[in-house]
């Protein structure tokens, strides 16, 4: 590279804020500029392509809605980081999303790992996204099967998916939703929390039938949000270790006939909201 073609660049890098920033903030001398040129030019090509900037869905960069930044230690170090448009889409995501224990920053743009054992339920996934986007009424899923299988990353990947197109989704995590649900009881907020349940666009259950199931759940707090839910088309999810055959036993606190009807009767309302699907395949958690 001749002086001249280097003074031309020398100039694109010092009109660029944040590499002018770098250079006077660590005082950078003419040899360590020529030395780090290389992560100076890859920074400049990434600021460039934000520049005319075509949306999210649409990003040119290499990691979408990530664009390099840059650090100094003892060399320049180029990262990624995200983007305003991303940092206030995932912003408007959590206005969307109600949790409990979970971290969804990374799920929106996680890739999904496609299996052969996946593809009924992505297909499931895909069929619901595309319906409820077009207003067209859909059952949810029953995702089931053991430990480890990806249920909850299924369940999470289609909540972010829903929040990001406005949809409130509660996504709780079962066994703890009933603890506080019981901790209310003795309050005036157990009807309101019950009513959230009954009335938010999306709910999601994660894990459910890992509590003990009293005949007060079943019948005072489940069946009536499945039963409100059905009435008005909501779509709900649940993830479990429990098939359909297990459902019943689950339900029943006891042998006699009325907690087998009463159950029989939540599991028809869980089977008129969603759809059962099992998910095999390998053990994600090892």
């Amino acid at each position: 590279m001749d002086n001249l073609e280097y003074n031309v660049l020398l100039k694109k890098l010092y009109n660029n804020d944040e590499i002018n920033q770098l250079i006077k903030e660590y005082n950078l001398s003419d040899q360590e500029i020529k030395k780090n040129l290389v992560s100076f030019l890859a920074y400049l090509s990434s600021d460039n392509k934000c520049k005319n900037c075509p949306g999210i869905e649409h990003c040119p960069q290499s990691q979408q809605g990530m664009k390099l930044s840059l650090k100094y230690t003892f060399k320049v170090e180029p990262y990624f980081t995200e983007c305003n448009l991303l940092l206030k889409e995932q912003e408007n995501n959590v206005k969307h999303l109600y949790t409990n224990g979970y971290n969804f920053d990374e799920i929106i743009n996680q890739k999904v790992d496609v299996t052969k054992e996946r593809a009924e339920v992505l297909s499931y996934i895909k069929e619901f996204l595309a319906n409820y986007k077009n207003g067209v009424p859909s059952k949810g899923l029953y995702l089931h099967g053991s430990h480890g299988s990806g249920k909850t990353f299924l369940m999470a990947y289609t909540a972010a998916n829903l929040a990001s197109n406005g949809v409130d989704v509660m996504f709780l995590f079962y066994p703890d939703l009933i603890r506080k649900l019981k901790s209310l009881i003795s309050t005036n907020k157990l009807e309101n929390a019950i009513n959230e349940l009954k009335t938010v666009d999306v709910l999601m259950l994660d894990d459910f039938g890992a509590e003990s199931c009293s005949a007060f759940v079943r019948d005072e707090i489940l069946g009536p949000i499945l039963q409100e839910r059905m009435n008005n088309h909501l779509p709900t999810f649940m993830t479990s270790n429990l098939d359909d055959d297990n459902l019943i036993d689950h339900l029943s606190e006891t042998s006699k006939s009325t907690d087998i009807l009463r159950s029989t009767r939540i599991r028809a309302r869980m089977q008129a909201l969603m759809n059962f699907v099992e998910l095999t395949g390998k053990n994600y958690r090892n």
